[in-house]
Formats: C-alpha cells, structure tokens, sequence
C-alpha cells in the first residue's frame, strides 16, 4: 500500500513523484520536509512551542486563551454530489464556537441537498459541530492535536532558518574569493 511521504496518507491512485518521494497532493509535494522533520523533533521542544500557543493570544481575534485547536465540520449538497469536510483551527473558545456554528448553519441548510449521501452525513455533521461546541479541552495543558500542530510549526520554523543561513561551503568560497 503506498502512503504520502510527508503526510502519512494512503494514496489510493495517482500521486505526485518529487526527489525520489511520493506525495499525494500538490500541498505534500510542498509541504514535504516538514512533516518528517516534525516527527524527529524533541518532545521537550515541542511541548514547550504548545504551551507557548496555548498561553497565548487568539490569533484570530487576539483575545486571551486558552488557545486550542478547534474542529469544525461542514457538509454540503447537489443532488448526487455530496462534500465532507473538516476544518480545524488554533483559536480561543469564542472564535473555535464561532467556526463550530458556522459549520452547523452550512451542513443545516446545505447538507440534505444530495441523495443518498447529503441525508446520511449531514446528522453526523451537525452532532458532530454540536459535540464539538460543549467539548471543553483542560485550559492547563495543550491537546494531543494542538502538539501535532506545534510540531509541524517548529519544523517549518527550523526549515526557515537553515534557508536562512548560508551552508558552510558556501561561506568558505565567498570568503574565499573575498581574499582574491
């Protein structure tokens, strides 16, 4: 069974070939060092990249946290054409319940819109949103989900940087030629 490089996901059909990887996305295929640098990274930095996030401010409306990952899911529609999703987003409390409503309004008024799957999914959907606006994560210690997210960010982070900085072969030839 082949699987994406970066994100892990089986690949049913197609994929895109990228140095020597398969991806199953052009977002993989772009995204692709991060996530297995995210995975090799130490706990004890990306614990603490997580409560940075969770202690700090809504980056949405930069109000006070906790700041958590917050799921959202929507449905909608066309007669034979149904789409599923789920979206999630490091918010606080009122704009994850914000995001949670939205996605309840959408899968209530477009979700039964397709046979036989919009009537199937769309229950689902709107329980989901509904589970999802009275969950409360601990406000002292950061999900499972948002220490994925914090991982991923620190590996973008740290890939940034080594893009940054010139490699040491590259230092030498130019001090190199400074000498000339």
């Amino acid at each position: 069974m082949r699987r994406c490089h970066a994100c892990n996901f089986w690949i049913p059909l197609g994929g895109i070939q990228e140095g020597g990887h398969e991806y199953c996305c052009d977002v993989c295929v772009e995204d692709g060092p991060v996530f297995p640098l995210s995975r090799q990274l130490p706990a004890a930095d990306v614990r603490l990249k997580a409560l940075k996030i969770h202690s700090g401010r809504c980056p949405h409306c930069e109000g006070p946290g906790p700041v958590e990952v917050r799921a959202s899911y929507r449905v909608w529609s066309a007669v034979v054409l149904t789409h599923w999703s789920t979206r999630h987003r490091i918010s606080c409390r009122r704009c994850g319940f914000r995001s949670q409503l939205r996605g309840l309004a959408t899968s209530a008024a477009l979700g039964w819109w397709g046979l036989p799957l919009g009537v199937l999914v769309t229950p689902v959907q709107i329980v989901r949103n509904l589970v999802a606006m009275v969950w409360v994560p601990d406000p002292q210690e950061p999900s499972r989900e948002l220490l994925r997210q914090a991982s991923l960010q620190l590996a973008q982070e740290r890939l940034a940087a080594r893009a940054d900085r010139p490699s040491s072969r590259d230092a030498s030839r130019s001090g190199h030629r400074a000498r000339s």
